[in-house]
């Protein structure tokens, strides 16, 4: 994503203006985690339709869910993929990859897709809906790999807004007829408009060979811990709400139960973190970036031990003063959210016990954008093992809060997700202190 930051910091140097820094602001998080955007805020809208949408609402969240969970890993993998071709100069591989991952993808997921409506019984027109709303899903997150090289970061941004509204509209329109397959049709055209709106971008991006590189299978084989660092970190996301769905949800099957309660106040706390996932792209991730390439070329151009401890300092500079931006950013949006928990429940439509949900859900969103971003700089410097420890262990302590939230009832909820963010945050932060005090050690031993 650094090289889209790159891109909304140049913008962000012309004359400000408030209407430039919305765009850049809005551009910064939507490509951060659009999908993920996208899908929170139609759900919400979708909200408005009342209880008649429930199994709506339930079949869009399995599939948003198992989706995410079933590319997570890949994403990790094929990330680095394209990093590697970056790095060698290979661009018009890029591209090539793209397509063989999006050819390679869409079958896995037209399979999901199929187990799911099964599962759920739903009709074959119904069932057709659905398919091409997972794999439009799931080619989304696919994408997400391949946006560093678009050109336009407003382009981007365009797509999916548009495509949100389009969900949006569709099925509001749809919801007024009552038919499922209609109103899963519907939001199923504006991902798919998304989809494409972002394949011809990555397509614009850069030149294209007139050959099909499958070799982003090899990234499978050649990063295993990295497919597993994005498997355990996607299923962690979702533990404590798969724990509650399964414990205190609705739904009759197996893999389509929901908790409309926890769900909608989980959607509205990721919503929050769209200031840190701004401040990330556009500043702490560029800023670092610069900071880390001028480090390792130090390195590799032979550098004197002088030049490199210098661009290590600066290096490290850089890290904290982003944090610290984002901190400041994110706890500002995040104590208003404390305060303001029973307005935002009251506007919402939510009972008035939602708003002791919501207040540990926004601080663990917060404190989970945090441990997002140590996990990347972990893996920056290929600290693999540190980064599947701090994943497995969110996992682990999520699994286990939702366990005693669902004991717990309504007063429970949050807080383990909370306290796994903060203590995997914890664990990752002091294995990154570590690495840097090790640095110059673990640096010229890779090398």
């Amino acid at each position: 994503m650094a090289g889209v930051g790159f891109e909304l910091r140049r913008l962000s140097r012309r004359p400000p203006s408030l209407w430039n820094g919305l765009r850049i602001f809005t551009a910064a998080g939507l490509v951060a985690a659009g999908p993920w955007i996208l899908t929170t805020l139609t759900m919400l809208a979708v909200g408005l339709l009342g209880d008649d949408a429930s199994e709506f609402r339930a079949l869009v969240t399995a599939g948003f869910v198992w989706s995410l969970i079933l590319v997570g890993g890949l994403q990790t993998a094929t990330t680095r993929h394209v990093a590697d071709l970056l790095y060698a100069g290979q661009h018009d591989r890029v591209v090539a990859s793209f397509s063989a991952a999006c050819q390679l993808g869409a079958p896995v997921l037209v399979v999901v897709g199929l187990v799911l409506a099964r599962i759920s019984g739903l009709p074959s027109g119904a069932t057709f809906a659905y398919v091409v709303l997972v794999v439009a899903v799931g080619l989304q997150w696919v994408a997400l790999s391949w946006l560093t090289v678009i050109r336009d970061p407003f382009a981007a941004m365009t797509a999916f807004l548009g495509g949100m509204a389009l969900s949006i509209a569709s099925v509001t329109v749809a919801g007024a007829h009552g038919r499922l397959a209609t109103q899963l049709l519907a939001f199923a055209a504006g991902q798919g408009a998304t989809l494409v709106l972002l394949a011809r971008q990555i397509l614009a991006g850069t030149s294209a060979s007139p050959n099909r590189s499958y070799a982003v299978l090899g990234a499978l084989k050649r990063y295993p811990v990295l497919l597993l660092i994005g498997a355990t970190y996607s299923v962690g996301i979702w533990a404590d709400k798969l724990v509650l769905w399964f414990g205190d949800g609705l739904g009759e099957g197996l893999l389509l139960r929901h908790h409309p309660l926890y769900d909608t106040c989980a959607f509205v706390a990721y919503l929050t973190t769209l200031p840190a996932l701004a401040a990330n792209l556009v500043h702490l991730e560029t800023g670092f970036y610069e900071a880390y390439r001028g480090y390792y070329d130090a390195v590799l151009e032979g550098g004197t031990l002088d030049e490199i401890h210098r661009h290590r300092a600066r290096m490290v500079e850089s890290l904290r003063a982003g944090a610290g931006r984002l901190l400041r950013t994110q706890g500002f949006v995040t104590l208003c959210c404390l305060v303001f928990a029973p307005e935002m429940a009251w506007a919402l439509g939510l009972p008035p016990a939602a708003a002791a949900v919501l207040r540990p859900l926004c601080a663990g969103a917060m404190l989970h954008v945090l441990l997002l971003v140590a996990m990347l700089v972990l893996l920056y410097f290929d600290r693999r093992r540190e980064a599947l420890c701090s994943a497995g262990l969110f996992l682990g302590l999520n699994l286990l809060g939702g366990l005693l939230a669902a004991g717990l009832g309504t007063a429970g909820y949050g807080f383990g997700y909370a306290l796994a963010a903060l203590v995997a945050l914890v664990f990752a932060v002091t294995r990154l202190e570590r690495a840097f005090e090790r640095l110059e050690y673990l640096t010229f031993r890779d090398v």
